[in-house]
């Protein structure tokens, strides 16, 4: 159990620590004599080792010849955990899921290990979950996607993923043109493998570079490819939707952009969730804004915004802030618009 970066679960101690007899009721032992901690806090128990009992373990495994067969079966449990995660194409934010037996650090541990022994595709299979932190790690994505492209595994769709997460990094940390120096080459391998959702993925991100850099004919053309691509109820789906519904107005295309919103309220109205009442009320809010109805906007807006916060959707809480304080100031309401 040393070899965990930190807390796990139940579940990770029994599938790694196999190779010790006595299963729970060795858990339950390891606890009672202070060899690992028990936080009950939760939904389940996750159990930590001290820093000095899992250096102390470790030097054990090294000196009994384990201890390279115990980072395999780590390693080998993390990559059997991420195919059973279900992971979407981009990952935006955080995924409870990733972190449900584990801690991010296992991710990074094993990877490490399995780079410096050859073993890139295992090392691939255990990094596509760092994609969730990547965003706020740009300096990270750059030492990960160095030592993979120097061990050069199989372009599969889990490294069509790993370097998806490197992609969106770079857009999201405002270094658009590394962005789509990657995307057109992850929407043709995409397509080349038979995924056609994974390359509308990658198109909605180029479309919105784009839209950012202020091309908004292509950002809408590449939006309008991206929805084609789509599962109707895929939740990118509706973001590029949304996006398409805007850009309509923002190009003076009055009666597609109604056309958009309406759609997007139909769907509200039949999959009535958070995320789909929040899309449904942003577009409505530029809808009536474009239309000159700024108080009508500002009530869309408001809706959007408090829809996000209770859906932890911080991409429409932003949004939703953003249009209430650009329509603000045109009702007289500067403080209320320099607050949002």
């Amino acid at each position: 159990l040393s070899i965990f970066a930190g807390s796990f679960s139940r579940t990770a101690a029994l599938a790694v620590g196999s190779r010790s007899d006595g299963g729970e009721q060795a858990l339950a032992e390891l606890v009672d004599v202070s060899m690992l901690q028990a936080d009950v806090s939760g939904q389940a128990t996750r159990y930590r080792m001290l820093p000095i009992l899992r250096d102390f373990g470790r030097f054990n495994l090294q000196e009994e010849g384990e201890i390279e067969p115990v980072r395999r079966d780590h390693a080998e449990y993390l990559a059997a955990e991420v195919a059973d995660m279900n992971l979407p194409f981009v990952l935006m934010g955080s995924n409870p899921r990733i972190e449900e037996n584990v801690s991010i650090d296992d991710f990074r541990a094993a990877a490490d290990w399995a780079l410096d022994n050859g073993l890139e595709q295992l090392a691939v299979d255990v990094l596509v979950p760092l994609g969730q932190v990547w965003v706020r790690r740009l300096d990270e994505v750059g030492r990960w996607m160095t030592r993979i492209d120097r061990a050069d595994p199989p372009r599969d769709m889990m490294r069509w993923r790993l370097d998806m997460s490197a992609a969106i990094a770079e857009w999201l940390s405002g270094r658009d043109h590394e962005a789509l120096a990657l995307l057109p080459r992850l929407i043709e391998s995409a397509h080349a493998m038979g995924e056609p959702y994974a390359a509308a993925e990658a198109m909605w991100a180029s479309g919105n570079i784009h839209w950012r850099q202020g091309d908004l004919q292509v950002a809408r053309d590449e939006l309008l490819r991206a929805t084609e691509g789509m599962p109707v109820v895929a939740s990118r789906a509706h973001s590029a939707r949304e996006g398409l519904a805007v850009l309509e107005l923002r190009l003076g295309n009055t009666e597609e952009g109604e056309r958009r919103v309406a759609e997007l309220t139909t769907i509200a109205d039949e999959v009535p969730t958070a995320v789909t009442r929040a899309t449904a009320a942003n577009a409505q809010g530029w809808l009536d804004a474009f239309a000159g109805n700024l108080e009508a906007a500002a009530q869309s807006f408001t809706l959007c915004r408090d829809l996000a916060i209770g859906a932890d959707d911080w991409a429409h809480e932003v949004n939703a802030r953003l249009g209430l304080a650009w329509v603000q100031p045109g009702i007289n309401r500067i403080d209320a618009a320099a607050a949002e």
